[in-house]
């Protein structure tokens, strides 16, 4: 039998199989080399937990049939942006969803969304603002699902406000941020009382 769970994981932390909700143990723990072996609590030294090298998202399949555990890369349904960098802020109910490519589920893009120099912002999935993405320091995206204010939960700046193009690819988790034009400038007739606005050129 496999059993199969799709999620978000850190190489901070560790995993294990729970044989019911209301406890931590029985439980099937690491019995080396990423095998299955039944754990009923009382021997604390053998509690040990499955790991990911690189925090991310992952489908994980516990074969019962050849005792194995695989963790395998995996792309989110839904990825989001949200900060005050955006028009969203920092409510989570109203983030920014980006489109995932038809050819390529490990890639999302968002065309044409506005980013203020004076905010920054952040990614999550799924719809859940606890499976953050934030900014690896190099401007590429690294998984993080501790609390916000901490020293690890940097986030992406704007050099210059305006309309931009991003694209997130999870392949080799980078953030491409092209910026496309300024904010259209609004322009009166005073004749005739009425507003216009004009695209500004790339």
């Amino acid at each position: 039998t496999k059993v199969k769970k799709k999620g978000s994981y850190s190489d901070a932390e560790g995993f294990k199989f729970l044989l019911q909700n209301t406890s931590f143990d029985p439980a099937y723990v690491n019995g080396g080399d990423n095998t299955l072996a039944y754990y009923n609590g009382e021997d604390s030294n053998k509690d040990i937990k499955f790991k990911v090298d690189t925090s991310g998202y992952y489908t994980v399949t516990a074969d019962f049939s050849t005792g194995k555990v695989t963790c395998t890369p995996a792309a989110p349904d839904k990825f989001y942006i949200w900060g005050d960098a955006t028009t969203a802020g920092w409510d989570s109910t109203k983030a920014i969803q980006l489109d995932q490519d038809q050819n390529d589920k490990f890639v999302f893009t968002k065309k044409g969304i506005s980013l203020k120099k004076e905010g920054e912002y952040k990614f999550f999935s799924d719809n859940h603002e606890y499976t953050s993405y934030v900014n690896d320091g190099n401007g590429n995206l690294v998984f993080f699902d501790s609390p916000s204010g901490t020293d690890k939960d940097k986030k992406f700046t704007v050099d210059k406000s305006g309309i931009y193009n991003l694209t997130v690819n999870f392949h080799d988790c980078s953030l491409k941020a092209y910026f496309v034009s300024d904010y259209p400038k609004v322009w009166s007739n005073n004749k005739s009382n009425t507003y216009s606005m004009t695209p500004t050129a790339v």
